[in-house]
């Protein structure tokens, strides 16, 4: 199997990214907080940035937003929307059953019912090789004069 990949990797965030709804009050620091909050100092921790730069907070390292409310079909279309990117060329990993439904836009749904870890991510990509094989073509043999 050629060592290919999609054009799009897609993640939920609770419960497939961390292990908390991001709404939902916890403590931290001896108070209650918004889970968002006490994220927001977990994602901005001290960094070995030169003088005068601040770290990135983590969800600027994301490439397109669909934080909403609502279906993942909604997502998926305005992602394929925004990009251009076939259905077929995303993978998407959610902890929910039930989003399992991007399949019928021809999305690769991987189920991650305890969350995203190496192993799973690489059994993703394996599963979205194997719906989408690469022909890989043999050379032709040089012909003898």
């Amino acid at each position: 199997m050629a060592n290919t990949y999609p054009q799009l990797v897609a993640f939920d965030l609770d419960y497939t990214l961390w292990d908390l709804w991001i709404d939902t009050h916890v403590r931290y620091g001896g108070k209650e907080v918004k889970a968002r909050e006490a994220l927001n100092l977990l994602l901005v921790p001290p960094s070995k940035a030169e003088p005068g730069e601040a770290p990135k907070p983590a969800i600027e390292y994301f490439d397109e937003l669909e934080i909403y409310p609502g279906s993942k079909v909604s997502h998926f279309r305005e992602l394929h929307k925004r990009t251009k990117i076939p259905y077929s060329q995303m993978l998407f990993f959610d902890d929910e059953r039930r989003n399992k439904e991007v399949e019928k836009l021809g999305v690769t749904f991987i189920l991650a019912p305890h969350g995203l870890d190496e192993k799973l991510f690489e059994t993703g990509l394996n599963e979205w090789r194997r719906r989408h094989p690469v022909l890989e073509f043999e050379e032709p043999t040089g012909t003898e004069d």
